[in-house]
């Protein structure tokens, strides 16, 4: 199964997301209830380990922390040269408690091989894009740019599997793993 860790948004945020979820032709917006922090993409994993998976989680150990949604972004980054913006993101702060939260895990699922090579950024994908137009989306950009939602508590990380559809991904929680 495809599995990957994610923190979720709570209710009242995702609402308040789904609200930027317009405004840019060709763009594939997120249902709010997939919106989510992903901290690490496991991939394909074999059922027989979901065991030593789920056992290795419950051993993390961590204090809780705030965060909060604030300022928005793409990727890749614009202007790049030869190529547009292909996801349009919310950013998740503090961006230096959630890379200790995603090297922690790193960490504990070495077992689970190697994470994705490229720079940890926290965010929240709010559409993926196909040819948008570079205009549309820095006005986006723009719009969107002050962006800043109250404060939640992190209090747990969640354990997903992803089905891909052609409609899109389809999320499941397997588990969830608490604060010590």
């Amino acid at each position: 199964m495809r599995l990957f860790l994610a923190v979720d948004i709570p209710e009242y945020q995702r609402a308040e997301l789904a609200r930027l979820c317009h405004g840019v032709e060709n763009a594939r917006w997120t249902p709010p209830a997939q919106f989510h922090c992903t901290l690490r993409f496991l991939g394909e994993v074999k059922d027989s380990r979901l065991p030593e998976l789920k056992a290795a989680l419950a051993l993390l150990r961590r204090p809780a922390f705030t965060c909060r949604v604030s300022g928005v972004g793409c990727f890749p980054p614009l202007p790049e040269a030869g190529r547009g913006a292909r996801v349009l993101w919310a950013a998740l702060q503090p961006r230096g408690e959630l890379a200790a939260l995603k090297q922690s895990l790193d960490r504990a699922l070495e077992a689970f091989g190697p994470d994705e090579e490229r720079e940890f950024t926290p965010h929240i994908t709010l559409a993926r894009l196909k040819n948008a137009a570079p205009q549309a989306v820095a006005g986006w950009l723009q719009r969107h740019a002050t962006l800043s939602l109250p404060e939640f508590s992190l209090r747990d990380i969640a354990l997903y599997a992803s089905e891909l559809k052609p409609e899109g991904a389809l999320h499941q929680v397997l588990g969830r793993f608490g604060a010590s």
